[in-house]
């Protein structure tokens, strides 16, 4: 459903969840495909995390746990075509 998400060791559920990371089914090619998450990747001992997708996009996000608003706990912060 091109969503990342974001997950601690000590919770059963998504601490936070970026919908629509890669796109939405509309987009791309419109094939299903382009619209999936293909990878990720986290950078030791920083705060930075990295997606690519189907529709051929790498996006980096910065990761804030303690953030207390939802919305910037995972924000996307620069993107690669």
């Amino acid at each position: 459903d091109s969503s990342v998400s974001l997950w601690s060791m000590f919770k059963k559920r998504p601490v936070y969840t970026v919908r629509g990371a890669h796109g939405s089914h509309g987009d791309g090619d419109g094939s299903a495909c382009s619209t999936w998450v293909h990878s990720l990747a986290a950078c030791a001992n920083t705060d930075l995390v990295a997606s690519g997708g189907g529709d051929g996009r790498v996006t980096l996000y910065r990761v804030d746990p303690e953030d207390q608003t939802a919305s910037e706990r995972m924000r996307a912060v620069g993107e690669v075509e």
